[in-house]
């Protein structure tokens, strides 16, 4: 009787471990930042493995993975990579066969495409097409994923242009160049940049240009992230009267995509009730 009980255990038990084995779809993909790990989230089905390389708060031009990290990126089967100079570097770290898709093939362009809903709209069909080919079983349902994400994505861009759309100061400088496509979606204007991206600063007669530019067109925020304390923003805030707005360009878990691109309006909404 005993072993006939466990039998049927062990018996059952196979079967368990088959059908988890025939259902677990076992497909890893991995982002570069937070961002698109967090867009990537909301189009994949369940059974989908998803991490990101970046952490929260760290540089994606100077990050240095653990070991740990790197074994993850190497049992990938799809990277998710913004651009090959913005964060390309990681590819040493994947398997021959992994699949890489860069969501901005134009190195000269600005790769800071996830401040910008209307870009993202656009992308999200570049990583359907990439995950739906590493299991096309799924496509519909990914497809319906990708469907009402732009729904929600479409809402909160006519919900933040309607934010902003009575602010008395329109106009910002911005200390790194990655609000560009940002302003660009809701109807901002980046006067000038006070550096050029990965800590390089501008040269000094552009600098005074910038502070003339600034005075002429009344700028009454500088745009920083939420960590730069360096000192040309200090000098710069003095001589033009701008008050320093601190923006947060990459988000951290567990905030949504969409709460990101929020919080941000509703930041520059707030700095804009104290403009004088």
């Amino acid at each position: 009787m005993f072993k006939k009980i466990l039998y049927i255990l062990c018996f059952s038990s196979l079967i368990l471990f088959y059908n988890f084995e025939l259902f677990a779809k076992n497909i890893k993909i991995i982002t570069s930042i937070y961002p698109i790990f967090e867009i990537t989230k909301n189009i994949i089905p369940d059974g989908y493995e998803l991490n990101f390389v970046v952490p929260a708060g760290a540089n994606p031009h100077t990050f240095e993975p653990t070991v740990n990290k790197a074994t993850q990126i190497k049992e990938a089967d799809l990277f998710i990579s913004v651009s090959k100079h913005f964060d390309g570097w990681i590819e040493k770290f994947i398997k021959n066969d992994c699949r890489v898709i860069y969501l901005e093939e134009d190195q000269k362009k600005n790769p800071h495409i996830w401040l910008s809903p209307t870009l993202v709209l656009e992308k999200l069909d570049k990583i359907n097409r990439a995950i739906g080919d590493l299991s096309p079983e799924d496509k519909a349902t990914i497809d319906s994923k990708v469907q009402s994400y732009k729904s929600q994505i479409e809402k909160l861009i006519s919900d933040s242009k309607d934010k902003l759309s009575s602010i008395k100061s329109r106009n910002f400088i911005q200390y790194h160049p990655a609000w560009d496509y940002f302003a660009s979606d809701f109807g901002l204007n980046i006067v000038g940049t006070l550096s050029k991206g990965e800590g390089l600063v501008i040269s000094p007669q552009k600098y005074n240009q910038l502070i003339d530019s600034a005075k002429k067109n009344n700028v009454q925020s500088i745009i920083v992230d939420l960590k730069g304390q360096e000192e040309i923003l200090s000098n710069f805030s003095k001589v033009t009267k701008a008050k320093i707005l601190r923006l947060d360009p990459l988000g951290r878990p567990p905030i949504t995509y969409l709460d990101l691109i929020k919080e941000n309006v509703s930041r520059i909404v707030e700095a804009d009730k104290i403009v004088k």
